[in-house]
């Protein structure tokens, strides 16, 4: 990792820290904050896809699941944005599979870096099963029936916790590897 990725990590670790406290302390408003900021982050992680894709990946061997996930993320993020005004509830759900996805995602992950031998897959398999954690905290509100300011709060501590993890991810030695 360059000088430049750590210190983009590190303000952006910063950044996500700064929006989870705000929504922990504006829960009412929080819901539609949190909404705005995954439909954006979606929306723009989309765009940025294909644009690579437009410019560069169309070229490339396997390029194409650049356009397949750009158009993904795309997709779900307009859809985030228009779910603003419904019931908070479907909002839960899509939070739950959001966290569950990403959460086994980490998980395999973390297996794969293990069985490889790398020193990292410790901090990969605890933010799995962190998001595993939030994915059935969700879960668990959505069948109480109590998804009112809980996804503010859930959404919330995701958020502080992906902050904290750049950032000590940033400051973490990564290894170059020469090859001759």
């Amino acid at each position: 990792m360059t000088k430049i990725q750590r210190i983009g990590n590190i303000l952006t670790g910063m950044m996500l820290i700064i929006i989870g406290i705000v929504i922990f302390v504006i829960p009412e408003s929080g819901y539609s904050f949190a909404i705005i900021i995954i439909g954006l982050t979606m929306t723009l992680t989309g765009l940025r896809l294909l644009i690579y894709y437009i410019s560069m990946a169309r070229h490339m061997v396997g390029g194409k699941i650049m356009l397949f996930i750009g158009i993904i993320a795309l997709d779900a993020g307009m859809v985030s944005l228009s779910l603003n005004n419904s019931p908070r509830r479907v909002m839960m759900v899509y939070l739950l599979g959001t966290y569950a996805f990403y959460g086994l995602v980490d998980v395999l992950r973390a297996n794969e870096a293990r069985q490889v031998g790398a020193q990292s897959w410790r901090l990969k398999m605890t933010m799995g099963l962190t998001n595993l954690a939030l994915a059935f905290l969700a879960g668990l509100f959505v069948i109480i029936g109590k998804a009112g300011s809980i996804f503010s709060f859930l959404y919330g501590a995701g958020l502080l916790y992906s902050g904290i993890l750049r950032i000590v991810s940033a400051f973490r030695r990564t290894s170059i590897v020469y090859i001759q």
